[in-house]
């Protein structure tokens, strides 16, 4: 579902919508408040992991 109207939506309209049932977070695209897709399994581990290995090659460094 794609909720925009005759006018395009501002952050501050896309921030103040009600939450929707379930589990759905939307993002602001061009104006649209488009529905962001879960991430699987395999991508959420594999996100963890790259963020990991940035961590520990920051540390120390500032």
């Amino acid at each position: 579902m794609i909720l925009q109207g005759k006018n395009q939506l501002t952050l501050q309209e896309l921030l103040n919508l009600p939450p929707e049932e379930g589990d759905i977070t939307y993002e602001l695209v061009n104006g649209q408040a488009i529905p962001k897709i879960q991430a699987k399994f395999f991508h959420a581990k594999l996100t963890r992991v790259l963020l990991n290995l940035i961590e520990q090659s920051c540390e120390g460094k500032g």
